[in-house]
């Protein structure tokens, strides 16, 4: 007579395991899925250019310009999130966008003070940018002419 045993091998036991532990993860998976197929309202747009409301300018144009603008006067104050910079125009000044609170995208033109501040910045940081008006500068290659002085608050700095 011959002795037979239903009792598995360790291979066998291990192999059964394996199949239960596959299945659970498989079914975990499939609930994420699921879940994550839910939130079709949190898309936010990645690409293309969003409109800016208007640029502010230190003075009036001479010429007509194609975009809405508004004068930045001395001791204004500009709060937002510094969302981008872009670089355009002939002498290839940068632009910074900044997000009001109320959402509005508007553009603040550069200067010497403003471009080294905002180049300390991380984009996304909390911004609050004043114009302070035109001061003498005191050294270096244009000492003497005006410039265009801005005190930049932000609360993200860049990493160096």
């Amino acid at each position: 007579m011959s002795k037979t045993t239903n009792k598995k091998s360790y291979a066998e036991e291990g192999l059964e395991e394996v199949i239960n532990e596959s299945t659970a993860a498989e079914a975990a998976l499939n609930a994420t899925a699921t879940n994550d197929d839910d939130n079709d309202g949190n898309f936010v747009q990645v690409s293309g250019l969003e409109p800016v409301a208007y640029f502010y300018r230190t003075s009036a144009p001479k010429k007509p310009t194609k975009s809405a603008y508004k004068i930045l006067e001395k001791g204004q104050t500009i709060q937002g999130t510094y969302e981008r910079s872009f670089i355009s125009g002939k002498f290839k000044n940068a632009t910074y966008l900044i997000r009001l609170a109320d959402g509005t995208l508007v553009g603040l033109p550069s200067a010497g003070s403003l471009t080294k501040a905002m180049a300390r910045l991380a984009e996304g940081s909390k911004v609050k940018i004043t114009y302070d008006g035109m001061q003498t500068i005191k050294g270096g290659e244009w000492e003497g002419q005006d410039a265009h002085v801005f005190t930049v608050f932000g609360n993200k700095p860049k990493m160096q």
